[in-house]
């Protein structure tokens, strides 16, 4: 009866122990790379291109503008100056008598048309017998002259000439640019020029003349 009782632990043993060992043992983790990974990335995008080189900004335009004072009999000297940014900007308009040219090296690069600038008028006080304005001749006067694309510091103003002309007063024109001041010289309509030197302008520019900076 105890050997019975033994025999049937060791069975029952032994039956476990096979069911143990025929279990399927646990599935290994699998580690699992991300999708869209960087070799998935870097495949899908291709070679790397090299960036292209940034531009340099275009120099800036700049322009003079130069304050004459000229006198009646011919003589003429620059009062200021300044280098201003940007183009300069000119009206073919004929509004008056007068005209300036700036000129390079016997070529003409601006014409502008100006009023008589030796005119004044005076107005008679308030209560005054005489009525209306008068006319008067100035000594002298003040002449803004333009110069298209120019600096202080160019090695080359010294090539750079002004003129103011003075047309006769039956001149009329409908425009007043290179072409016409051109015509107008041609037919001896020119009574008086002003002329300064073009190394005479340089040295009185560059002397009197100052920088100004955009904000």
């Amino acid at each position: 009866m105890r050997n019975s009782k033994h025999i049937l632990t060791l069975a029952a043993a032994l039956a476990c122990a096979v069911a143990v060992a025929a279990a399927p043992a646990p599935a290994a983790a699998q580690t699992m790379s991300p999708v869209g990974g960087s070799d998935t990335k870097a495949r899908a995008e291709g070679p790397q291109r090299p960036r292209p080189a940034r531009s340099l900004p275009a120099p800036v335009d700049t322009h003079l503008h130069v304050v004459l004072r000229v006198t009646p009999n011919g003589e003429a000297e620059v009062v200021k100056a300044a280098e201003l940014p940007g183009p300069a900007v000119f009206s073919d308009a004929p509004i008056g008598n007068y005209a300036y040219e700036v000129s390079k090296d016997g070529k003409t690069l601006a014409v502008e048309s100006l009023i008589d600038p030796f005119q004044m008028r005076s107005f008679p006080p308030q209560g005054a017998d005489d009525q209306g304005h008068h006319f008067e001749r100035a000594a002298s006067a003040l002449v803004v002259v333009k110069v298209p694309h120019a600096r202080l510091a160019d090695a080359d103003l010294g090539h750079i000439q002004v003129v103011l002309h003075r047309l006769r007063p039956e001149v009329k024109t409908e425009t007043m640019n290179p072409a016409e001041l051109t015509r107008v010289k041609d037919e001896g309509q020119v009574e008086a020029q002003w002329n300064l030197a073009a190394g005479q302008l340089a040295a009185e520019i560059r002397a009197k003349g100052r920088k100004v900076e955009t904000q």
